[in-house]
């Protein structure tokens, strides 16, 4: 008997409706209902009574619920104790035996709690500590061996070919300008029409690599966007220089939470740009707990691509 049919069963009994155990194992209501049947089969009695308004525990249902949450917690003390042992063995001498090292984006902290929270639920001895650092710290952390895993963009970039990356999401490239700028309030404009403007870039390595990806997608359009472009040092140069001058922004949708109608305005363009956020580690990373959190990670992401089809 495998021990995500009983961890669903549990689940199940807690929620005692289909949709909501579904959610939270991150599993479609269909599979879970598989699950619970091919359980019943192997038991050979009904654990749940069924009908259009309601799921209850049969009298069978209780009795195996009261039972099986001790079997299970057993079982997952042994199989902490397994893991505990493979991470001693395979332990590359760095210390993070059963310990992860989160980088969060400063300006995105909670596009990972997915991810974390699920982690924590299945190993909730593993110790975790986060870092929250912008784009280019998470990178220089990654490097240094500072993080195990953190969310960047899926760029190229110098250093990448080291990486691997884990898409979990696709933002939206958009493109900023201040109040006084003649395209703003300009409705469903091409980006063709961007190609006499300059646009402002943050000025570090990776802001760089960023904006020449952005620059290889729009030059499909005839639009160069590295001519001469404005360099800032921070984000939030960004925004002064977006109310300073007559330049456009480049961010995506995930950078931080501004008020925008304070600075600009984003562009109405009729071409979308998409770049994908990902969950970066180092190839050559062997930490046991990296592992296991990019196993659980991968179960959520797969789950929200079938929700998609």
């Amino acid at each position: 008997m495998k021990s995500e049919l009983l961890r669903d069963f549990i689940t199940l009994s807690e929620c005692l409706n289909y949709r909501k155990a579904a959610d939270r194992l991150y599993m479609s209501q269909s599979v879970l209902s598989r699950h619970i049947i091919q359980l019943e089969r192997e038991l050979g009695f009904l654990l749940f009574r069924r009908n259009k308004h309601a799921v209850e525990l049969t009298g069978e249902g209780k009795m195996f619920l009261d039972g099986v949450k001790e079997i299970l917690d057993q079982y997952i003390e042994l199989n902490r104790s397994y893991q505990a042992l493979v991470s001693r063995i395979s332990s590359d001498g760095s210390g993070r035996v059963n310990s992860l090292t989160v980088g969060l984006l400063n300006y995105a902290k909670d596009h990972l709690t997915p991810f974390i929270d699920r982690f924590q639920e299945i190993y909730p001895d593993c110790r975790i500590r986060f870092l929250s650092k912008t784009p280019i710290e998470l990178h220089q952390a990654l490097e240094s061996d500072e993080v195990d895993v953190c969310q960047l963009m899926h760029i190229k970039f110098k250093g990448s070919e080291r990486l691997r990356f884990l898409d979990f999401s696709e933002e939206q490239i958009m493109f900023i300008v201040n109040h006084q700028h003649p395209l703003k309030g300009t409705q469903a404009i091409s980006v063709r029409e961007l190609k006499d403007e300059r646009f402002i870039f943050i000025d570090d390595a990776l802001a760089r690599d960023f904006y020449s990806h952005v620059a290889k997608l729009i030059a499909k359009h005839d639009v160069q966007i590295d001519k001469h472009p404005i360099l800032v040092k921070s984000f939030e140069a960004l925004l002064d220089a977006i109310l300073a001058c007559a330049g456009v922004a480049i961010v995506i949708n995930t950078m931080p939470n501004v008020d925008v109608p304070a600075y600009g305005t984003c562009l109405d363009i009729k071409e979308k740009f998409f770049i994908k956020q990902s969950l970066v580690f180092k190839r050559d990373n062997h930490n046991m707990a990296l592992k296991a959190f990019l196993e659980e990670a991968l179960a959520i992401i797969n789950f929200k691509k079938r929700a998609d089809i």
